[in-house]
């Protein structure tokens, strides 16, 4: 019989894997800067815009991975299609902004992309008014219950796992 009750185990299941992914971020991130600094500065500009994350005021152009998952699904013809869907962001001066891809893992051929521009203003304006009306994450999903607002479990969650991504440093 294990001297640590079952909870404790997967708790450190779930934070290795996090850790796991944090890593796999860092090393998706390099690769990244890696291939967009060999692009002529034109080029990786207008990269940068499309994926979402250009700031034209920036000396330096910085982006983070903020988001690496995988999925495995079935096509009509029974054979298995790997994807990695992966989030960058961007943010600058209260401003964000960036993209989540869906890629096929074999070939990289993006299937699928939603950008929110850095440079919206509309989008901008929006995120400054939901951020005044003092409403958190949280609250989309659950307003009106024990599990929204100031000190609750939701919220000291995601504050540690910022608390972790930041100590990590990989952006």
């Amino acid at each position: 019989r294990s001297r640590w009750p079952a909870g404790r185990h997967a708790i450190a299941a779930r934070e290795a894997v996090f850790r796991l992914l944090l890593d796999e971020r860092a090393q998706v991130h390099g690769l990244l800067k890696d291939a967009l600094q060999e692009l002529s500065p034109e080029l990786r500009d207008a990269m940068l815009a499309e994926l979402g994350v250009f700031c034209p005021e920036a000396k330096e152009q910085t982006f983070e991975v903020y988001g690496l998952n995988f999925a495995e699904r079935e096509d009509a013809a029974g054979s298995v299609r790997r994807d990695f869907i992966l989030s960058l962001r961007s943010s600058r001066g209260g401003r964000v902004g960036g993209c989540t891809l869906i890629a096929n893992c074999d070939t990289g051929v993006i299937r699928y992309m939603v950008r929110k521009s850095w440079a919206s203003e509309s989008r901008h304006r929006a995120i400054q008014a939901f951020r005044a009306s003092g409403a958190g994450a949280a609250h989309a999903y659950l307003a009106g219950t024990p599990f929204c607002g100031p000190g609750s479990r939701f919220a000291m969650l995601h504050d540690h796992i910022a608390e972790i991504s930041k100590e990590e440093g990989y952006a």
